[in-house]
């Protein structure tokens, strides 16, 4: 099977779900083509869907190694580095993605997570703030910055972010998780379950 068609089932494997298939088929299209850029990213992508952060973080590398400039790559990279408890790491592949991208509301959001873990909660909301700049209908975003307002006992803004989050993208798991913690918090038991 030529590179292309491989790569091409692959990504529609992917899009299905199927990430057996679509690893089986990227392996195939590596061993035309072992140094693909879009090979060796989806198959980070997919080793992160899996929860294996270390492999995931070696297909990034991998992928960057080809193509430093694709700030995508650099977050996708900065999320698997959070999940590794690597945040100065992170950190850096956040920034080099957002000076590629400025503009790239996944890179400042992701960015606002590790900042959050880190306790580091203004600079977390600071970043929110740029990616809501950018798109201000960003349910990821509004949810990381409920989860700030949570932490800092904000309990009303919190509240607000997510179900702001909500309205965007009505079934999202960690908005309505953490829309119930808040709740708890507030004693608002039955909203809360």
């Amino acid at each position: 099977v030529p590179f292309s068609e491989a790569l091409k089932r692959a990504v529609e494997f992917h899009q299905a779900g199927d990430l057996t298939e679509a690893e089986r088929w990227l392996q195939a299209s590596l061993a035309a083509k072992p140094a693909d850029f879009d090979a060796l990213h989806l198959l980070g992508v997919i080793s992160a869907q899996r929860g294996s952060f270390d492999e995931a973080e070696r297909r990034f590398s991998q992928a960057l190694a080809v193509d430093p400039h694709s700030a995508k790559a650099h977050v996708n990279r900065a999320s698997v580095l959070r999940g590794l408890r690597r945040a100065d790491e992170a950190l850096a592949s956040c920034d080099r993605a957002l000076a590629i991208d400025v503009a790239l509301v996944s890179a400042h959001a992701t960015r606002a997570a590790i900042l959050k873990d880190l306790g580091r909660l203004d600079e977390a909301v600071a970043s929110c703030e740029r990616a809501l700049a950018v798109d201000p209908q960003s349910a990821p975003t509004l949810s990381i910055r409920g989860a700030i307002a949570h932490d800092m006992e904000r309990y009303e803004d919190a509240l607000a972010d997510y179900a702001s989050a909500l309205a965007v993208q009505p079934n999202f798991p960690e908005a309505l998780s953490n829309r119930g913690g808040v709740l708890n918090a507030l004693k608002r038991y039955e909203e809360a379950l």
